[in-house]
């Protein structure tokens, strides 16, 4: 889903990027993120739809789910696994548009908390069956043997630690830990080294960069709210960066991608969208029940389309 795509729902967006110069370790190889060259482009792409963006300290990926833990923002639009580690409440996968149309597949804590405990679970799969900040995990582990190990408590047991242990403690935590790990998994304990699971890794996960854990303050998001299209900056932006910047390509473009973002961003910022329709359709609408998605599924009905 792109911005052009996004424009004609009723959200909001907050882009948030990586530092560049932050040294990151994916899959076991340093990479050094920098900036791309079309980063600037497409920031005034961003604030020409009225969209905000911020800059994370280190990982793009834990000031998401801190925004998202701590209520800032509602859902954390990602396919990284990695934001369910850092604490992330509320996830939307990247929807694949062409064929999935409107759905969307959404994971949240309260859903899956009754079957697995989400965060300390994941943690642990990344530990044990490697992800971005160690690539190997343990040899011969899967996902059923994760499974079974998080159900007894190992995951709970690990993050926990991680979280509230001095470095000597939770050196002799991770020893103890270790030991269980080789007498509950007999036919891996041969492959399991003395010094797992390395601590930095623990931390990585645990414990990520960010403004919260630094000390520093969280960004100001009062602005973070629909501010409204920027429409010459958005065509002037078309003109330079697009071979179909012309005015016939622009004003195709804008026909199909814009103005419907449009007539709904000005159906939703200048009416009292709430009050408004129960007053015109009176008895129809329960009061405190009505949401934004009722409008798309007005506007679909009208048009014929196939779903409501």
């Amino acid at each position: 889903m792109g911005i052009p795509g996004a424009w004609t729902l009723p959200v909001h967006l907050t882009f948030v990027f990586d530092r560049e110069g932050h040294l990151l370790i994916k899959q076991g190889i340093n990479v050094c993120m920098k900036t791309h060259a079309l980063a600037s482009s497409f920031l005034e792409m961003i604030t020409s739809y009225g969209y905000n963006f911020h800059i994370a300290l280190a990982e793009a990926e834990a000031e998401l789910a801190a925004f998202n833990s701590c209520g800032i923002i509602n859902v954390v639009l990602t396919d990284d696994v990695d934001t369910l580690v850092f604490g992330a409440t509320q996830i939307i996968q990247n929807p694949n548009v062409k064929e999935d149309e409107d759905d969307v597949k959404i994971y949240t804590v309260d859903a899956i908390r009754l079957a697995l405990s989400l965060m300390a679970g994941i943690f642990l799969l990344m530990i044990l069956c490697g992800g971005d900040c160690d690539f190997v995990g343990l040899q011969g582990c899967g996902m059923g043997t994760v499974l079974s190990l998080s159900c007894a408590g190992m995951g709970d047991d690990l993050l926990h630690a991680a979280w509230t242990c001095m470095p000597l403690e939770l050196e002799v935590f991770l020893e103890k830990w270790c030991h269980h790990l080789h007498t509950t998994l007999h036919v891996l304990s041969n492959s399991i080294p003395d010094t797992f699971p390395n601590p930095q890794v623990l931390m990585l996960y645990a414990n990520p960069v960010m403004l919260w854990t630094t000390g520093q303050k969280p960004p100001d998001t009062v602005g973070w709210v629909p501010c409204g299209l920027d429409l010459g900056k958005l065509a002037a932006l078309c003109e330079l960066l697009f071979t179909w910047g012309t005015l016939e390509g622009i004003m195709s473009c804008f026909q199909e991608h814009v103005w419907p973002g449009m007539a709904l961003y000005g159906l939703n910022s200048n009416v009292g969208i709430v009050t408004a329709l129960p007053s015109h359709l009176p008895g129809t609408i329960v009061e405190g029940t009505f949401h934004l998605s009722s409008v798309l599924c007005i506007i679909q009905r009208q048009k014929g389309g196939k779903k409501s």
